[in-house]
């Protein structure tokens, strides 16, 4: 998934639960810049302690210390990256649990870090699949809202 995805699926999800938008996009994005970064090193393969359950709870706790509503964004930020990556390898439990890191293709500059994550050549399937939940969101929070009202209505 790209950035697109990574980033606009959760802050639906962060809008309709009234979490803390920002919050949410950025632990969203955290995953890649941590493995990236650590990718263009030459440690892990990126997708490596980022991409880690015990890596979001960790970022989550943190966030707790300023208020708990800031974990539950960071916590919906982090996991909704992960199961987004779960097509490819996803060491969710590493490293408790041994996984074999394929070599990378990343490369980090001069072009292939743009063109590796920030190309635009998958940007109609992510912003079809954003618009897609987007959309799915706004009508199920459109029902709710009218049963609501109707059941306001019809309480007298």
């Amino acid at each position: 998934m790209g950035p697109v995805a990574h980033v606009g699926l959760p802050v639906a999800a962060a809008y309709v639960l009234r979490l803390n938008m920002p919050i949410v996009a950025y632990t969203a994005i955290m995953p890649d810049i941590v493995d990236k970064s650590l990718d263009a090193v030459g440690i892990g393969g990126g997708r490596y302690i980022g991409h880690t359950l015990l890596f979001v709870v960790l970022v989550a706790v943190t966030y707790s210390l300023l208020h708990w509503r800031y974990s539950l964004s960071a916590l919906i930020g982090g996991l909704s990256h992960l199961i987004l990556d779960m097509d490819y390898l996803v060491p969710w439990l590493y490293p408790f649990r041994d996984y074999d890191f394929p070599p990378s293709d990343f490369h980090f500059f001069p072009d292939g870090f743009l063109q590796n994550y920030l190309s635009f050549s998958g940007i109609g399937e992510e912003l079809i699949l954003v618009g897609c939940v987007m959309i799915s969101i706004a009508l199920v929070y459109v029902l709710i809202e009218w049963v609501k009202r109707r059941e306001d209505t019809t309480a007298f």
